[in-house]
Formats: C-alpha cells, structure tokens, sequence
C-alpha cells in the first residue's frame, strides 16, 4: 500500500509543473481576452479613423467597408476575445483538474488546445502543451488518473 502512496506521489509531483504552466497560461489568456474586451471600444474608433484616412486620400470606398470596419470589427473582436476568454477558463479549469489526477481527457484536450498558435502566448504555450502532453502520456501518469475515476 504505501508503495502505491509514493508512486502516486511521484505522479502527482511530475504534473505539478505542466498543470502550474497551464494554469499560467490559462490566466494570461483569460486576463489578454478580457482586457481586450474592455478596450474593444477603442479599437473600434481606431477602426472609424482608418476608414477616415481612406475616405481622405480619395481612393473609392464601397459601402460595405463602413458595415465591416464599423460594426462587423466591434462583433468580430467581442467574438474572438470572449472564445479566448473561453479558452483561458478552460486551461485554468483542466490547470486544477490535472492537479488532482482527473478528468484525464480534459487535461488532453487543454494540452492540445495550449499548443494552438492561435492563441496569445503561442511562444509560452508550444512548450507547456507538449511537456504537458508528456507527462500525460507516460503509462504511470495514466495509471495513476485512472485510479482516481
């Protein structure tokens, strides 16, 4: 029994790095996101003002630019930060689920998801999603999320 307890310990100090990483990443994505959503306003006055410059200069402007600068940038831009947003709660959520070895899938799916270039910390997530993923996929790590369902 207390050979179980160390090996279980020893897993659970192994994940403890990478789920701290996602959890990092988590929070730099969800903070990156919401503050992007507060400042959306501005962005769409920058947006408003590029269409200006564009008016001035006398190049012809069809009048779909207005909707997609104006109003189609503002919705696109609350979209995408609060799918980011989404994103970063999740690795926060998989983060602490990875802490106490469970929800195995979950934690896949966050290690995969901190990869994707897509998101803000791209350079922070390559590696944290591939140690993470590491970690996940050694026989005893697995064992050990199995034995916590």
């Amino acid at each position: 029994m207390s050979e179980e307890k160390s090996l279980a310990k020893s897993v659970e100090e192994r994940v403890k790095p990478p789920a701290i990483g996602l959890l990092v990443l988590g929070l730099i994505i969800a903070f990156n996101a919401l503050l992007s959503l507060a400042l959306s306003g501005l962005d769409h006055d920058a947006n408003r003002w590029a269409l200006q410059m564009i008016e001035r200069s006398g190049a012809p402007v069809p009048p779909f630019f207005h909707t997609l600068l104006g109003q189609g940038a503002l919705v696109f831009g609350v979209l995408q930060n609060a799918l980011k947003a989404a994103i970063g709660g999740f690795l926060i959520y998989a983060a602490f689920e990875m802490l106490k070895l469970k929800s195995h899938g979950v934690c896949m799916v966050a290690s995969v998801l901190a990869i994707v270039p897509c998101l803000v910390c791209c350079v922070i997530g390559l590696p944290i999603g591939i140690w993470s993923l590491i970690e996940l996929n050694r026989p005893d790590v697995r064992a050990a999320f199995d034995s916590k369902a």
